[in-house]
């Protein structure tokens, strides 16, 4: 079984098909549960996620209520009531996050002695995002403070797999990739300085001290602030043409089996 929260709330069966939980109630409890696998979620934490401020008169008949519709679209045993709140029965690899964050410690563990095997790991588990996590859940304080979470793992996680295409001399493949994403998130100078790079090494000098002007012209306007020592000291390189940011050899092709 698949629960699915990288993207629109979905829950798959071992056959494949996917279960009707359509209620937007009962996709935020979903939800919520599903973010917390194996670890018992109280009524108390359940009601801030799904009401907020705005809790309904008997919040624990009510939670109670929403729970046993739930259960009746999932196979019995899946969640349990348990120490004053309930538990949804998942192993790790049964959720998309669960699975992507074993991707991505894998890929951790192995960037430095071998990248390209990180890099495809990474890459996997990149795949697994299907859209913006949560967003089918409208206005809920679940959405407030989960999604940003989420989208901050997935950014720096994108982050690194540009960081190991970089180290792989994969620089022609990702700077398209890689200028729209820097031109989505216009403050992380981490995405600047891989973007610089990669213009430098695709030959493209003027681009690059572009996009670093342009950059920092956002950062002054937008929070009165440089940019910071090591993006300039990537500038100044690249104005002399450092040979330290020359590409790499031609990338190692990774030693796992296909």
């Amino acid at each position: 079984m698949e629960f699915k929260i990288l993207g629109p709330l979905a829950v798959v069966d071992e056959h494949g098909d996917e279960l009707p939980v359509t209620a937007p109630m009962l996709r935020a409890l979903l939800t919520a549960l599903v973010l917390r696998p194996g670890r018992v979620a109280q009524v108390g934490e359940l009601a801030d996620l799904l009401w907020g401020e705005q809790r309904p008169a008997n919040v624990r008949t009510t939670t109670r209520n929403y729970v046993m519709r739930l259960r009746r679209l999932l196979p019995e045993g899946r969640i349990r009531t348990q120490a004053g709140g309930y538990l949804l029965v998942a192993d790790r690899e049964e959720t998309d996050l669960g699975r992507f964050r074993t991707l991505l410690l894998r890929s951790r563990e192995l960037a430095a002695g071998d990248p390209a095997e990180a890099a495809r790991l990474l890459g996997e588990g990149l795949a697994l995002w299907r859209g913006t996590p949560l967003a089918d859940l409208g206005d809920t304080p679940l959405c407030a403070v989960e999604q940003p979470r989420l989208e901050e793992l997935h950014l720096t996680a994108a982050e690194e797999h540009f960081e190991l295409s970089l180290t792989l001399g994969r620089h022609e493949q990702i700077v398209d990739e890689l200028g729209a994403a820097a031109r989505r998130h216009r403050l992380r100078e981490r995405l600047t300085r891989q973007l610089m790079l990669a213009l430098y090494r695709c030959g493209r000098t003027a681009d690059s001290l572009a996009a670093y002007r342009t950059a920092r012209q956002e950062l002054v306007n937008e929070l009165g602030l440089e940019p910071g020592e090591e993006t300039r000291m990537l500038e100044q390189a690249i104005l002399r043409g450092d040979p330290v940011l020359s590409a790499p050899g031609p990338a190692r092709p990774s030693s796992s089996p296909t």
